[in-house]
């Protein structure tokens, strides 16, 4: 019975692989550069291309080569393990070992394929429950200077917010804040904390929140003019606590070399997130994290006392095993506040919403200030906080009964899917299972060794795609792009075994002034 399955589900993949290779001999078609936004646009980025639909697509072509041959190679690798079932060849012990990690990997990938490309964004209303002026925004800074900083309020104006409160720390910033944002507009208030956390800032600033709709803003963030009325949206299920939008990191094209690829890693850890969390909350309605760079919150939820109290007390390894290791529990956090905050809304029972449309889709930088060794140390607090809180959302918030495939899709796979321990092993595990007479009759193992090589490398193109197809120029740091993703194994082994630090990493001012006073 077993193999009637097998033999089934490898037939259905040869059969579905070889319609793609078919699909993929029609010519390539001709795409102009516009977005449609009246309709799921934020999936069809794939499809954006030239503003002359007359320029030759000449730079596109490796991309239909390339799924052609895949198609073709695997739909043989399907026919061929399909022959070596049925001829008994297989050691069913190292196939069954096989199949459960392919499966477990990929599974959620062809399914994150259909539900982003299905996804759809929640439309404005003609009348809609809430409106600009239902909104306040805060803005945690401690620098509040610079052409980003000038960027991220000018672009918040735009969308005409009720009021914009800017939280800061010491007397030089709060004089400049204040004499810069006096001068820009009278619906900015300018308020401090004695010293810099984020959490305290945010917690200061919703003291001072009067309307029903907060939206918390990094200083590094530029919403584009239509932000406010589409992530307003969702709110029109009043079961909505949260709202999460799609990111995209600016690409500062420079010359060939780290400063440049460095930007380029930030901007596929972006990529991957938005696809992730975009997908998750299609299939679900859960995701593992609406990040903290811009969301809107219900002013409800954050005002609750007893979310102020939890929010800015947040200590980790607080049960027997902390104590037992520790000493006692590690805190209070500051880094990872939009982990908690999601958490929270999640164990209340609120539904979370990822709007994603390019109305809502918003830019920031990431990979350029402090080159490698920043980029590197936001990739350890990133990898810090899934180490910690993944698993505890899982086992002790017990959202996996609400959220089984976010569980499966996200949460679970973090915690085993190391690239640089699991392709080796699913390499291994097929080459162990096609040790038979059988198979060398067939033509032998290393052409089903190189095409399952070759699909673990072609499917790390699926999250990042939409990138390469506008920036086709970065395809030259195709090679060095893979090398950095086994290279973030290690990290997140290391961060695994750190996970108790809760430093911020890229900030040491703020981390030096974690034990500082906190505001009232």
């Amino acid at each position: 019975m077993a193999k009637m399955y097998y033999i089934l589900l490898l037939s259905f993949l040869s059969f579905t692989l070889c319609g793609a290779a078919r699909a993929t001999d029609s010519p390539i078609p001709q795409v102009k550069h516009s977005l449609n936004f009246s309709i799921n646009a934020e999936p069809l980025d794939s499809a954006v291309a030239f503003e002359d639909s007359k320029v030759a697509h000449a730079e596109y072509v490796p991309f239909f080569l390339l799924l052609h041959s895949f198609a073709s190679c695997i739909s043989k690798f399907s026919s061929l393990a399909t022959r070596i079932l049925v001829s008994n060849g297989l050691q069913d012990s190292w196939l069954r070992a096989f199949l459960f990690l392919f499966v477990f990997r990929y599974l959620r990938l062809v399914v994150h394929i259909i539900a982003y490309s299905h996804s759809k964004p929640k439309p404005v209303l003609e009348n809609p429950t809430y409106t600009a002026k239902d909104v306040s925004v805060i803005i945690p800074t401690v620098e509040p200077r610079g052409a980003a900083w000038e960027e991220c309020l000018d672009r918040v104006l735009v969308n005409g917010p009720a009021q914009i409160f800017v939280v800061t720390v010491r007397e030089g910033n709060i004089r400049e804040a204040t004499r810069y944002c006096n001068a820009l507009s009278s619906c900015i208030q300018v308020l401090s904390v004695p010293a810099p956390s984020k959490r305290e800032q945010v917690k200061r600033a919703v003291l001072e929140v009067k309307t029903p709709i907060t939206v918390l803003c990094d200083d590094t963030v530029f919403w584009p003019a239509t932000f406010i009325p589409h992530v307003l949206a969702p709110f029109e299920d009043p079961a909505v606590g949260i709202v999460g939008t799609c990111k995209r990191v600016r690409r500062a094209f420079g010359s060939f070399g780290m400063s440049d690829f460095w930007n380029l890693c930030g901007v596929f850890r972006l990529e991957r997130t938005n696809f992730d969390l975009a997908s998750t909350n299609a299939v679900d309605g859960g995701v593992s994290c609406v990040s903290g760079r811009t969301c809107a919150v219900r002013s409800s939820i954050l005002k609750d006392e007893s979310f102020l109290h939890a929010y800015c007390n947040e200590y980790i390894f607080a049960g027997r095993i902390g104590r037992a290791i520790f000493g006692g529990p590690i805190g209070p956090r500051n880094a990872s506040d939009d982990k908690m905050l999601t958490c929270w809304c999640l164990k209340k029972g609120w539904k979370v919403f990822h709007q994603n449309c390019p109305e809502v889709r918003i830019e920031t930088i990431l990979g350029v200030k402090g080159g490698g060794s920043r980029f590197r140390g936001q990739c350890i607090r990133w990898a810090r906080t899934s180490a910690y809180d993944n698993p505890k959302m899982i086992f002790e918030d017990g959202l996996w009964r609400k959220y089984p495939w976010t569980t499966y899709a996200v949460l679970a796979t973090s915690i085993v899917n190391y690239a640089a321990i699991y392709d080796p092993v699913l390499v291994f595990t097929l080459y162990k299972a096609l040790q038979s007479p059988v198979t060398n009759e067939l033509g032998g193992y290393r052409h089903p060794l190189a095409i399952l090589c070759f699909w673990i490398l072609a499917t790390k193109f699926v999250r990042p795609a939409s990138h390469y197809w506008r920036h086709p120029r970065d395809l030259k740091y195709v090679p060095f792009i893979i090398m950095f993703g086994y290279y973030h194994s290690w990290i997140k082994f290391y961060a695994l075994l750190t996970c108790w630090d809760i430093s911020w990493g890229t900030r040491p001012g703020i981390d030096a002034a974690a034990k500082g006073p906190k505001a009232g």
